[in-house]
C-alpha cells in the first residue's frame, strides 16, 4: 500500500517566495505535497486547522499575526506538527527562541541553496514518516474486528445474556481494562482522523484501546492515570464544534459500569444526532425511555408503561422527559410513528392495516384519521405522492 503524502503549508507575506518554494523543490521526491499557502500567521493558523498539516513552512515577519506566534499556537494543539522557518533576518535570538517552541530548522531566504533544503526535507521527511508509520500488529490501539462485531451486535440488541463474557474475553487480552477506567466518546467529522493522529506519547505502554465504529464515531478506553494526558490533547485541538464533539466518564470500577457507560455514550450521541436531545442534559434513564419507546413503536405503549419500565413515576417521567428531549412523550412517539408510516407508505407494498399495526396502531381507520391529521393527506393519497419506482 503506498505511503500517505505528507502535508506541507507554506506561510509567507512575500508571493515570490511562496510561488518559488512551490516551484523549486520536487516536493515528491520527499512523498511531500503542498497542500495551502498563506500571506499572514492569521490565514496561515486557518489553513492549518482546515488541513492539519504534517509540516509548516513559515516566515518569521508577517502581518497580523507573526511566524513565532504561529509557532506557538500549532505547538500547542498539534506537538508532532513539523514547523521550519524561513527568514530574511540571521539574529540569534529568533533562532534561540523558535528552538525553545519547538521549530525544526531555521533556513535564511539570502542563502537558498538546494542542499541545504534537500538536507532538512529529507530529515523531516524521515522523522514525519517514523512518527505516523503503523503500529506493529501486536502494539495495535484498535480492538480486534471479531470483539468490534461483538459490540456492534449487543449495541443492536443482539447478544445481552453474552456482553459479560464478551468483556472478560477483552479484558483477557487488554488488562489494564481490569482496573479503574475512562471513557471517551469521539464523534464528529473529525473523530477518525483525529484518532489516527493520536501522539505517540499516548499509545505506548498497551494502555489505551480503541473502537473505531464509522458514523457512531471512535470510543477509546483509556487507563484511568493516562486521561490526564489524554484531556490536555484533546484541549490543544481546538477544533469548532461541529468537527468534534467529545463526552467523557471517569473513574469507572465495575465490568458492569464499564460496559452501561460505553452504551449509553454511544446512545446519547444517536439520539442527539437523530432526535435533537441533548447530550449534557440527559439522564440515562430518559436516554433508557427512549430506547425502550423506539424497541416497542410497534405496541400501543403507554407514558405509565415507559416510566414503569426505567423505574419512574408517570409524572416525574412526563416532566423529565419534556425538559430533557423538548417534546412531549406524546409528540415524541407520534413523530417517531409517523416517520416510520410514511417510509412504509412510500417503500412498500405493505397493506394500510400491516402499516398501521407496525407502527402501534392496530386500526386502520384511526390510523388513516391521525395520518392525515399529521400530513393533510390521506395514506393512499401519500403513497401515490411519494412512490418509490423500480
Amino acid at each position: 500500500m503506498q505511503d500517505k503524502q505528507i502535508k506541507v503549508l507554506i506561510a509567507d507575506d512575500e508571493p515570490l517566495v511562496r510561488q518559488g518554494l512551490k516551484a523549486i523543490v520536487d516536493w515528491s521526491k520527499y512523498d511531500m505535497e503542498v497542500v495551502a499557502d498563506a500571506a499572514n500567521g492569521e490565514t496561515a493558523w486557518e489553513e492549518f486547522r482546515k488541513h492539519h498539516p504534517d509540516l509548516v513552512i513559515s516566515d518569521i515577519a508577517m502581518p497580523v499575526m507573526d511566524g513565532m506566534e504561529l509557532l506557538k499556537k500549532i505547538k500547542e494543539a498539534s506537538p508532532e506538527t513539523k514547523v521550519l522557518f524561513v527568514s530574511c533576518h540571521s539574529d540569534f535570538k529568533y533562532a534561540q527562541e523558535g528552538i525553545r517552541h519547538g521549530v525544526s530548522g531555521y533556513l535564511l531566504k539570502t542563502s537558498f541553496n538546494e542542499k541545504e533544503i534537500d538536507s532538512y526535507l529529507s530529515r523531516l521527511q524521515a522523522e514525519i514518516k517514523q512518527a505516523t508509520a503503523p503500529l506493529r500488529p501486536e502494539a495495535s490501539l484498535d480492538v480486534s474486528p471479531e470483539l468490534k462485531e461483538q459490540l456492534i451486535g449487543w449495541l443492536s440488541g443482539d447478544g445481552e445474556n453474552e456482553v459479560q463474557s464478551w468483556w472478560r474475553r477483552l479484558e483477557k487480552k487488554h488488562p489494564f481494562l481490569r482496573f479503574p477506567l475512562t471513557v471517551i466518546h469521539l464523534a464528529g467529522s473529525s473523530a477518525e482522523r483525529l484518532a489516527d493522529r493520536m501522539p505517540e506519547r499516548l499509545i505506548r505502554g498497551s494502555r489505551l484501546l480503541r473502537f473505531q465504529l464509522g458514523e457512531q464515531g471512535v470510543i477509546l478506553l483509556v487507563a484511568r492515570e493516562l486521561y490526564p494526558e489524554c484531556g490536555d490533547w484533546l484541549r490543544k485541538l481546538q477544533l469548532p464544534d461541529e468537527e468534534l464533539v467529545t463526552n467523557v466518564r471517569d473513574g469507572l470500577r465495575s465490568a458492569e459500569e464499564k460496559l452501561e457507560t460505553i452504551r449509553m455514550l454511544l446512545l446519547q450521541h444517536r439520539y442527539k444526532r437523530d432526535y435533537g436531545l441533548s447530550v449534557a442534559d440527559c439522564p440515562n434513564n430518559i436516554v433508557e425511555a427512549v430506547a425502550f419507546m423506539l424497541a416497542h413503536l410497534h405496541e400501543p405503549i403507554s407514558a405509565a408503561d415507559v416510566a414503569d419500565h426505567v423505574g419512574l413515576s408517570r409524572s416525574y417521567f412526563s416532566l423529565h422527559f419534556k425538559r430533557s428531549v423538548g417534546v412531549s412523550f406524546l409528540d415524541f412517539i407520534d413523530k417517531r410513528r409517523l416517520e416510520q408510516a410514511q417510509t412504509l407508505l412510500a417503500s412498500s407494498e405493505w397493506r394500510l392495516q400491516d402499516i398501521a399495526e407496525h407502527v402501534g396502531i392496530p386500526d386502520s381507520k384511526y390510523f388513516s384519521k391521525w395520518f392525515r391529521k399529521e400530513t393533510g393527506l390521506t395514506p393512499t393519497e401519500y403513497r401515490q405522492q411519494t412512490k418509490i419506482h423500480p
